[in-house]
């Protein structure tokens, strides 16, 4: 992998460029009376979904005026004799009597709040704003978040995964291999590979990865016939959980390598099942962690997981250039 960073597969409010939207801003005249304009303000006008504004700043222009957000602009009614009205002129005219405040014009301000450094950086160009850094997202954004240590392990389970799916190939499968593990203690839990084409469609490679899982715990639906031919499951790591009631829940806190992006069942399977973090190799077009879908960041499911992509790309492309 060269020391290459796996690119985070972030929710879309992260990555969309800072969209602006029109608000009616005054200059005040009079410096002292800006605290009471503002009280006024917060009641005739609060900015309810502009709240991640700063409510004044001082003009670009030096020496300028103060300049203060009124409220935004609303969208234009058109009457039956096709005049232009807006619901707010009422609104205006209060305002425009407020004293202390000047000229009222329109500018251009960020819609939303910043939720990146970036984002951040580009919206101050437009209006002040307030803004919470996520260290985190910071740090998975900064192209540095693995050390060399870790990135070391992704590429050995990824070359592992890599593997299994050559010998799904060598089977007559899709090129498809996944492994478990636990990065506690950086214990391979499963190795699986995409049985779907045996007979039983439902066997994606996370799908039959999962159910190996499930088999070091005591469980699992499936019997495998083809256990020696590279599907295998911790079996020290059975009698650890059968003989500890409080041991994980499937693959709660686990990590998954996979060499191709999961499709939705797939990445709804890794949601019930409480996966840790995915990483992966290749996109696919109806990928549900990322290219498609984005399963993982959808609002109302109780579980998260992170995702990252382009692992070991170079070499999982190469399971599907002719496949």
């Amino acid at each position: 992998m060269s020391k290459m960073q796996p690119e985070p597969v972030l929710e879309d409010g992260y990555l969309k460029p800072v969209e602006l939207v029109d608000v009616f801003v005054a200059n005040v005249v009079d410096k002292k009376k800006t605290s009471q304009i503002v009280k006024e303000l917060a009641m005739i006008a609060p900015l309810t979904d502009l709240q991640h504004l700063k409510r004044v700043r001082i003009s670009t222009d030096k020496g300028g005026p103060l300049q203060i957000v009124l409220y935004k602009k609303p969208p234009i009614e058109i009457h039956k004799n096709n005049v232009e009205a807006s619901p707010y002129v009422d609104l205006h005219k209060v305002i425009s009597c407020i004293d202390g405040i000047g000229n009222i014009y329109l500018v251009k301000v960020p819609s939303s709040p910043p939720l990146t450094r970036h984002q951040y950086n580009e919206a101050i160009k437009y209006w002040p704003v307030n803004f919470h850094e996520d260290k985190q997202i910071s740090s998975l954004l900064s192209g540095k978040y693995f050390t060399d240590e870790e990135l070391k392990d992704i590429e050995r389970y990824m070359k592992m995964a890599v593997e299994l799916a050559l010998i799904a190939k060598r089977s007559n499968q899709q090129p498809i291999g996944a492994v478990i593990v636990d990065p506690v203690n950086k214990k391979v839990i499963a190795e699986a590979y995409d049985l779907r084409q045996a007979g039983y469609s439902l066997q994606h490679a996370v799908m039959v990865a999962v159910d190996l899982v499930a088999h070091s715990q005591g469980g699992g639906m499936w019997q495998f016939k083809d256990r020696e031919c590279g599907l295998k499951y911790s079996q020290h790591h059975t009698s650890e959980i059968i003989n500890d009631k409080n041991g994980p829940y499937l693959c709660t806190g686990y990590d998954l390598f996979i060499t191709q992006e999961p499709c939705t069942m797939c990445s709804m399977a890794l949601v019930h099942s409480r996966i840790g973090r995915v990483f992966y190799g290749s996109s696919h077009p109806a990928g549900a962690l990322g290219t498609h879908y984005k399963i993982h960041c959808q609002q109302g499911l109780n579980h998260h997981y992170k995702v990252f992509k382009n692992c070991l790309s170079l070499e999982t492309d190469k399971l599907y250039q002719c496949s």
